[in-house]
């Protein structure tokens, strides 16, 4: 045998005798879930070594946002104040959403503003049908926008006019 035999063969049982002394564990099993929330679609994929499928804690969880959040459900809280209901009860998730909201409306100078809603519907962008504003519709709907219009009071969000309406997607979601 050769120098150069010698050093590939003891290569081949050095790497057999690692491979062989290293345990092998497969890798678990991915699963693929889907489903719609906040008027659209979700995909999510994970590994689980025990084979665990989370689609119902997932689906009840984004359906208590939906309820909560979602200008796409007309029975949600949202949907709820914005067509002017009267004693709409807040849950944990309206009341947190709306707080950070506000907090970022008062640290971006009112870049960030959750009663936008009247003008991203007037150009289909909301949860109504797009009514090709002209620049005179615009002005007229942003009486309606700014914080400064609705408050959290009493666990109730009061609004200044029955005009004003939110829209949380640009928070919600995150």
């Amino acid at each position: 045998m050769t120098r150069t035999n010698l050093h590939i063969w003891t290569a081949y049982v050095t790497i057999i005798l690692l491979a062989g002394s290293c345990t092998f564990t497969p890798p678990g099993y991915y699963i693929a879930l889907n489903g719609s929330t906040q008027g659209t679609s979700y995909h999510i994929t994970y590994e689980s070594n025990d084979s665990i499928n989370y689609q119902p804690e997932i689906d009840t969880l984004l359906r208590q946002f939906d309820l909560s959040l979602s200008t796409y459900e007309p029975a949600s809280i949202i949907s709820r104040i914005n067509r002017g209901e009267q004693n709409v009860e807040l849950s944990d998730l309206f009341i947190n959403c709306y707080t950070a909201s506000r907090q970022i409306f008062e640290e971006s100078d009112g870049a960030f503003d959750i009663t936008v809603a009247p003008v991203v519907n007037a150009w289909g962008f909301g949860f109504t049908e797009k009514s090709d504003p002209d620049s005179t519709m615009i002005d007229s709907l942003l009486q309606f926008v700014g914080m400064d219009k609705i408050k959290l009071e009493n666990g109730k969000i009061i609004k200044e006019h029955p005009g004003v309406m939110l829209d949380v997607n640009a928070i919600a979601q995150g």
